[in-house]
């Protein structure tokens, strides 16, 4: 015989996932003051990630992120939100260095 009712889901459900590059340069002049040379260092990502349920993160945590991030990650903010009707929500972002 089945079961048949009403299952709680724990799992953690992403809903959105945001990535951005960057990197400093630096510029080197001529004597003249027109470009010389540029060079791209410190490469960054930073992210963002929205869902449902509970983060599987934590503030300082350097393991976990989307998978898309390469090198050191790390988190900087964990937001967790909860309303009356609603499943429980959290955001959490960070940032990872591809060269570390």
């Amino acid at each position: 015989m089945s079961t048949f009712g009403i299952t709680l889901l724990t799992d953690t459900l992403i809903e959105s996932v945001t990535v951005s590059q960057s990197a400093e340069v630096a510029v080197i002049m001529q004597s003249d003051t027109t470009f010389g040379q540029a060079k791209a260092h410190d490469y960054k990502q930073t992210f963002s990630v929205k869902g449902r349920g509970t983060p599987m993160v934590a503030v300082g945590g350097n393991t976990d992120g989307p998978s898309l991030l390469k090198g050191k990650v790390i988190i900087t903010s964990v937001k967790k939100s909860t309303n009356n009707g609603e499943f429980n929500s959290y955001e959490f972002s960070g940032e990872a260095y591809p060269h570390a």
